[in-house]
């Protein structure tokens, strides 16, 4: 099956995308107080994005929960982080929460909002 393409990037507003690094490093401490770095694995870096879906309506709501959902938290996906180019993804299944609101003016009508974190993906 080939890989597939978060849906609905374009209702992600770049001010709710978030960035973060993290580097595994192999550490070596002499008495002398002389350290030795070097990278823990060919892909050492790890990006982690957390994105959010702002005031879904529930046709929306219902496709972005429904895929992420089909994910199991282990099926990569090519999101883009805004000025980058498409890249492999994981959701991680334990950071993501969704709010719900509903409006004074139309009572009937719930928006929703989705967040979520995504997780560097390297292939084999």
């Amino acid at each position: 099956m080939p890989t597939q393409t978060l849906p609905l990037q374009n209702l992600i507003d770049d001010k709710d995308v978030t960035i973060s690094h993290e580097y595994k490093i192999f550490e070596g401490t002499l008495g002398d107080g002389y350290r030795q770095l070097a990278p823990n694995g060919i892909n050492n870096e790890t990006r982690t994005v957390s994105i959010k879906y702002k005031n879904l309506r529930p046709s929306d709501y219902n496709t972005v929960l429904s895929f992420i959902r089909s994910l199991k938290g282990v099926t990569p996906v090519y999101f883009t982080v805004p000025g980058e180019s498409a890249s492999l993804w994981t959701v991680d299944p334990e950071f993501q929460s969704i709010s719900t609101i509903t409006t004074s003016y139309n009572p009937g009508l719930i928006i929703r909002s989705i967040t979520l974190t995504l997780r560097t993906h390297y292939a084999f």
